[in-house]
């Protein structure tokens, strides 16, 4: 008896069969992650950081979240269509040296495991969306990482891969 009483129970929990709430779209696909081996030991990228209000806090803007999407994907077709990436990086980037006001980058990264040479920063350094999406890229490339709260936090990112 306890054990139909708990599958009514059960039942009733479910649903009475009516009409199914909407289903959720499904998620964008992702190219899986590359194997270790497959990425590059080292890459060279240059980086536009656009940021919006409190979410870098080395970044005076008002830009809001919208704001700043629609700027960093501006920028990427502007890159893609072939207008000069230092200049737009010089124009736009909210990453830069305090003293100077200058655009910072280009970087020189590697992944972990591999000796570092000059200022090598080790590939688990990097925040996880961008070490995907700069050693997916080839030389020459162009790419974005889109914010997210736990993969990139501190807005959007145009990179380029110089080496």
């Amino acid at each position: 008896m306890r054990r139909l009483s708990f599958l009514v129970l059960f039942a009733a929990a479910c649903g009475d069969g009516g009409p199914a709430a909407p289903a959720r779209p499904p998620a964008p696909a992702q190219q899986p992650p590359a194997a270790a081996s497959a990425l590059p030991d080292r890459v060279k990228y240059d980086q536009i950081l656009i940021a919006f209000k409190g979410s870098y806090e080395k970044a005076e803007t008002a830009r809001t979240r919208e704001e700043a999407r629609d700027l960093a994907y501006g920028i990427l077709e502007r890159v893609q269509s072939g207008i000069d990436f230092v200049a737009l990086k010089d124009e736009f980037s909210d990453d830069r040296n305090p003293q100077h006001g200058t655009a910072l980058g280009p970087y020189d990264t590697a992944k972990d495991g591999m000796p570092r040479e000059g200022m090598e920063i080790p590939m688990s350094h990097l925040h996880k969306g961008l070490a995907e999406v700069v050693y997916r890229l080839k030389v020459g490339e162009v790419g974005i990482v889109d914010f997210d709260e736990r993969r990139f936090p501190i807005g959007w990112l145009v990179v380029k891969r110089l080496k």
